[in-house]
Parts: structure tokens; C-alpha cells; sequence
């Protein structure tokens, strides 16, 4: 009896262990350090000290220097900086800019009837954070918030290892 319990006790043991290794290097390859920059963003839900910056129609979607931040783990990362380019012939942003993982290349559309944005964010491989570039891409979808001033949504990352998505926010430099 104490022979048979004490195998079974270990076999649950070492599946333990395994899910729990498993499920912590998912969480250190995707974790990243928080910035110690004060981030100069406010909360979504606290509206009260944003500068007011009236944009209508093309407003939104000016070609220059943005700023963004990103939610992953329920900690927010940035501001990181990011150059676009809006095309208002085509409806087409390009840009690149450099995160905590590393430079990327930015490529997407927008559409001023909906105040929309769609942007993949792909990076160059082998720069930044080795254990976090891997030559992935980010795919944005930010619809403009007038309350706060930017625009607003979530990230999706998918890889053939790993499924993530989070909010993100952007908006145009001062």
C-alpha cells in the first residue's frame, strides 16, 4: 500500500511540475520590463485632466510622430515612439518605430468615416530583445477616442507557439 500510493503520489508530482514549468517559461518569454518612464497617458475611465485637441474628419490621422502603449500581463509598457505616414489618396499608413522588443516596420489602412485603424507592426529580426524578436508581427485594430484624445484597442499577436491580445493605445506626439 505505501509503496503504491507513494509511486502515484510521485507520478501527480512530476506532471505538476511539468505544467508548471510549462506554464512559467510562457510567462518569462512574453514578459517584458516596465518601463521607468512616467507614462503620460491617462486611465480610459479618467478623463478629467486630458488636454482638449478637437479633431475632425482627416484630423485624426496625421502624418508625424505617435506614441504608444501597450497592456500585456495586466501591466501597461511605453511609451514607445513610432513615425507614420498617412496616405489620404489610398487610405494607407506606413511607419516604423522601436519598442522594447525591438525596431519594427508598421503597414496598414485607415478609414476616416469609421475613425479607424489597422496596423501590422513587424519586426526586424535579430535586433532589441533576442528572447522576444523573432521576426513576429502585431496586428493592431484602434478606433479614435475623442473623450481621451487617441486612439484605442487591442494588439493580437499569433505565432505558430503562442496566441496573445491586449489593449493598446496611440496618439500623435506633441
Amino acid at each position: 500500500g505505501i509503496i503504491v500510493g507513494s509511486v502515484v503520489g510521485g507520478i501527480f508530482a512530476v506532471i505538476a511540475i511539468i505544467f508548471l514549468s510549462i506554464y512559467c517559461y510562457r510567462r518569462y518569454r512574453r514578459r517584458r520590463l516596465v518601463s521607468s518612464t512616467t507614462v503620460s497617458y491617462q486611465n480610459s475611465s479618467d478623463t478629467s485632466h486630458n488636454r482638449v485637441r478637437p479633431m475632425t474628419g482627416e484630423g485624426y490621422f496625421k502624418s508625424g510622430d505617435w506614441t504608444s502603449r501597450y497592456q500585456e500581463y495586466s501591466r501597461w509598457h511605453g511609451p514607445h515612439q513610432m513615425s507614420l505616414e498617412f496616405d489620404h489618396t489610398t487610405g494607407k499608413v506606413i511607419g516604423h518605430g522601436y519598442d522594447d522588443v525591438g525596431s519594427f516596420n508598421v503597414g496598414g489602412t485607415f478609414s476616416i468615416e469609421k475613425q479607424q485603424i489597422i496596423l501590422s507592426k513587424t519586426y526586424t529580426p535579430g535586433g532589441g530583445d533576442s528572447k522576444e524578436n523573432i521576426g513576429h508581427t502585431i496586428t493592431m485594430k484602434l478606433t479614435w477616442n475623442s473623450s481621451n484624445v487617441q486612439f484605442e484597442g487591442n494588439w493580437r499577436d499569433e505565432t505558430d507557439l503562442y496566441r496573445n491580445e491586449d489593449k493598446f493605445e496611440l496618439k500623435l506626439g506633441d
